[in-house]
This record gives structure tokens, sequence and C-alpha cells, in this order.
């Protein structure tokens, strides 16, 4: 799946745009679609779409424009094995053209009457001076499962880094969690997998894994016990260990 990695491809008319956003143009995506086949760098379109991915709003920092797509098995019109992902945007002369291309290093088979919703966050270096938004229309949706890769978080002792509640379920996977005031929250039923590459990818938080009304965090096999700070449990929160053991 993705969240093991990709790879990113820029095409002959997105370098056109993107040299033209470098001279201080907006960055305009106007959809991201799933392919299943290997599109030729000569091509102008993703090969083999099969379904839209619903887009979210973008988020900037500093020079780096995260952009949170969602793929909902249950809306593809037939099975196929997800290979790429092409995100399209609006050129000022052009119209729309395929912007990037993200290729899965291991492809994902896709069922429509599965209710398996993943969520990509595709990243994107732009200047101070580039704007990015969304053309299409941003939706959200309820319960969820959701992948994050090699996601750095690094706060000042204060929120949050990843929370799960509702039922839901996460993975973060290969994440580097410092100086938080929680590294890990689980509330009603939701579940969240953390599992880092080594120990030291943790540390700085006031609490490490917080859990309750029926949340659960598990640690994965090189993760701290104690994700960088303290454990706490209430009303049937659960915290299990990289040695399986319940905290």
């Amino acid at each position: 799946m993705l969240y093991y990695g990709s790879s990113r491809i820029f095409y002959e008319k997105g370098l056109t745009l993107a040299a033209k956003l470098a001279a201080g143009s907006t960055l305009k995506i106007t959809r991201v679609s799933a392919g299943a086949g290997q599109t030729a760098q000569t091509a102008s379109a993703l090969s083999q779409i099969r379904q839209n991915l619903t887009v979210g709003a973008p988020v900037r920092k500093e020079n780096t424009a995260t952009l949170p797509v969602t793929l909902a098995t249950g809306l593809a019109e037939s099975a196929y094995t997800l290979r790429e992902l092409g995100v399209y945007a609006q050129d000022p002369s052009e119209g729309e053209v395929l912007y990037k291309l993200y290729r899965l290093s291991e492809p994902v088979d896709i069922f429509p009457n599965s209710r398996l919703v993943l969520r990509f966050y595709l990243e994107e270096t732009v200047s101070q001076d580039v704007n990015t938004v969304v053309a299409c229309e941003v939706q959200g949706l309820g319960h969820q499962s959701v992948y994050l890769l090699n996601c750095d978080f690094n706060g000042n002792q204060k929120g949050t880094a990843i929370e799960v509640g509702n039922g839901m379920t996460a993975r973060a996977l290969n994440c580097t969690i410092k100086n938080y005031s929680h590294a890990a929250l689980t509330e009603y039923d939701g579940f969240l997998v953390v599992s880092c590459e080594n120990t030291e990818a943790t540390s700085g938080n006031l609490c490490g894994a917080r859990t309750y009304l029926g949340g659960i965090i598990q640690m994965g096999l090189y993760t701290d016990p104690m994700l960088g700070g303290t454990h706490f449990t209430k009303s049937g929160g659960l915290i299990v260990k990289p040695d399986n053991a319940v905290a």
C-alpha cells in the first residue's frame, strides 16, 4: 500500500506548470484520480482511471503543501488494482493537465463491496510565493481508516499529535512524534497503531499515550513503550506495549 512508500513523477505539462508556479502562479488542484495502469512518461493523462478521490483542504507549512486525499473503495464501480494516483491541476493557458503522478511501491486490490477507506497525504514542495488551492469540492468522510507514513510530528509540548475517536481506526507507521502534551490519544472506541523505526522517534512528550472510553493504542515492535512520556488509561481504555503486555 502507499504507506510502504511511493515515487513522485512529473509529466511534460506538469513540468511546464511547475515553471509557471515558480514565477508566482497559484497551484490550483482540480482532482486526484486512482489509476490501475502504468502511465507512460510521454502520456498526458493517467492510465486506466478507475475513480476520483475525495480531496481535502491543503495544509501549508513553510515550503511544503500537504494535500489530504481519501479513497472510499465502496464507491468503485468494479474491482481493480490501485497502482497510481494522478494529481490534476489547472494550467492558466492549457486548462486541466496531469500535474504529477504518485506510483505506489506496492499495488492495492480495491473491491467495490468493501467498506475500507484509505487516506493519503500528498506532499508538494512550493516556494513561499506560491499559493495552493483546491478547485474541486472539498468533502469529509465519517468512519475512516487512516494511514500515516513517515510523518514528522514536532510540537511545543502543547496539543495532541494524533487523536482517534468515534470508532475510527488509524495507523501511524515510521512516524516521529516529539514534544507534545499528548503524543497519542484515543477515545470512544477509537483504535490506533503507532509503529516507529526505533525508540528515539518519540521523546519530550508530557503524556505519551492517553486512552479512555474504550479507546485502544497498540504499539509496534521497535516503538518506545512510553511514547516519550507517561501513560494514562481511564474508563475502559487500553494500552498495549510492543511486547503485547498491557500497560
